[in-house]
């Protein structure tokens, strides 16, 4: 029951959220409007594919080639001019990577690297994580969202 459970949370706060999240992203930083019905079906799409993608490739690999999904389905679904996309996308990879560093740093220096290393390899510790890694991410964007849209009234 305990590993059922965990599968959900899983795939509701790494998954589902994380894609709708990118999504968001890909939208805010390529100074694209949002399209709802669009939104939906990329984030849905994207993370399906990004589940299915994890079962089967290693750590890292994964995300590559979610990202190359998630940049092909901006494009077609979303409407989003390729290198507009792909930058996006690379951005929004690259503030995850540094968030995932600083959540490293952090928990190593306060309970140690091998105890974390532990922590990380059970399901839980990867749903921590990536739960804290997506809020910080939301967090950020959020605060760009309000900053251009602030700028976007002054001017």
């Amino acid at each position: 029951m305990n590993q059922i459970l965990e599968q959900i949370a899983l795939f509701l706060f790494a998954y589902l959220y994380q894609s709708f999240i990118y999504v968001f992203g890909i939208h805010l930083f390529s100074k694209h409007q949002i399209k709802w019905k669009p939104f939906f079906i990329c984030a849905a799409a994207s993370m399906a594919i990004t589940y299915f993608v994890r079962i089967f490739l290693t750590f890292g690999n994964h995300t590559l080639f979610s990202l190359i999904f998630l940049i092909i389905l901006s494009i077609i679904l979303l409407k989003i001019p390729a290198q507009k996309a792909v930058k996006s996308a690379l951005f929004i990879a690259i503030i995850t990577f540094i968030f995932e560093g600083a959540i490293f740093f952090v928990f190593s220096a306060f309970i140690g690297i091998d105890p974390f290393k532990k922590f990380l390899e059970t399901n839980l510790g990867k749903i921590s994580i990536g739960l804290l890694c997506n809020v910080m991410l939301t967090i950020f964007l959020l605060l760009m969202y309000f900053y251009k849209k602030r700028n976007k009234k002054l001017s």
